[in-house]
């Protein structure tokens, strides 16, 4: 079982749609982190977070709690 699925934005706009899109259809309840940004127009049920590619470890574990 998949808990957690980390994508980036390196994979451009079209692949991280159809890799969040994925991961919803095989692990729908696994949560979606994005390193990088992400677009206006990306619906929000697609991902759970987005993180800044600098981001530092103690971020992201402050997020979960």
């Amino acid at each position: 079982m998949v808990s957690v699925a980390i994508l980036s934005d390196t994979l451009g706009d079209s692949g991280l749609r159809a890799a969040a899109e994925c991961v919803r259809e095989q692990w729908s309840i696994a949560r979606i982190l994005i390193l990088g940004s992400v677009r206006t127009s990306f619906e929000d049920y697609l991902y759970d977070e987005a993180l800044d590619h600098r981001f530092h470890p103690r971020e992201l574990h402050k997020r979960e709690q």
